[in-house]
């Protein structure tokens, strides 16, 4: 009988991350210089933030998307235990409307989870990423890490 094989799930993100200094009794933030920045998308072609100041997430959460994943991905038919390394890296934009494109698979050595955790990802409704309260088009990376322990 075929049983499922346990999947931790991850999500990076790149996004703006603040030091919290103490001076003299206030209290200050700094945010990093680089945080807002446009950037030229290699695969659309098009402007695109890796760091914001509130990053995109769908509706209910990161830990909403992790457990939709978990739920939804099928490991039949998939080797994983013959991959030389269980992480899958998917990536996509979410744009100002919240929908999402230029999906990409960065590594999948099963070839067959990134496509379903795409697939996933797009039907889910998605809140945009904001730099200084506008939303802005957002590279959103997902990694998947693989428990093979249990083979």
């Amino acid at each position: 009988m075929w049983t499922p094989l346990p999947i931790i799930l991850t999500v990076f993100f790149t996004s703006l991350y603040g030091l919290h200094l103490r001076n003299g009794g206030q209290s200050i933030t700094a945010f990093s210089q680089r945080s807002c920045e446009p950037e030229m998308d290699s695969i659309t072609k098009r402007v695109v933030y890796k760091t914001v100041e509130h990053e995109a997430t769908c509706e209910g959460g990161k830990g909403f998307l992790m457990k939709k994943l978990e739920q939804e991905i099928s490991f039949d038919n998939i080797p994983i235990a013959n991959s030389d390394d269980p992480n899958i890296t998917v990536a996509f934009i979410v744009d100002i409307d919240g929908s999402i494109s230029g999906e990409r698979i960065i590594k999948d050595d099963t070839r067959k989870v990134g496509h379903q955790m795409l697939e996933i990802v797009k039907t889910l409704k998605w809140i945009p990423g904001t730099c200084k309260n506008k939303k802005v088009p957002t590279l959103y990376t997902l990694k998947t890490v693989v428990d093979r322990s249990e083979n």
